[in-house]
């Protein structure tokens, strides 16, 4: 007998057509439904993928702690990716290592880099 593959993204969808209209997340003023944050997620995951972000690639999250950091980690579970989230005060020498030593398809950031090209 196979067994079926459930997902972190799975559970997080079948929450999401559960609960849609019900409070999901407040960040600051901002407040999303389940049903709101999914649509983010999934238009996220779809960027990533138009980004050549495949199954099973690493992903770099290096963001602050805020609505967009979990829309990105889930978005790029429901890419069937792996998140890699680090802190986003890492300089840019020490986010080029972690680039390399963590084998990155792409780093998702909240902020510019300058002369940042991994």
């Amino acid at each position: 007998m196979e067994k079926t593959k459930i997902t972190l993204a799975d559970n997080f969808i079948a929450l999401a057509n559960t609960m849609g209209d019900e409070t999901a997340i407040v960040s600051g003023d901002l407040i999303l439904t389940f049903g709101q944050l999914a649509e983010r997620c999934a238009q996220t995951a779809r960027q990533l993928t138009e980004c050549g972000v495949r199954p099973g690639d690493n992903v770099g999250i290096t963001m602050r702690d805020n609505a967009e950091f979990l829309v990105t980690i889930i978005a790029t579970w429901m890419a069937d990716a792996v998140a890699v989230p680090f802190d986003f005060r890492t300089r840019r020498p020490e986010r080029e290592k972690i680039f390399a030593e963590f084998d990155l398809a792409t780093m998702v950031e909240d902020r510019p880099i300058a002369n940042a090209s991994y």
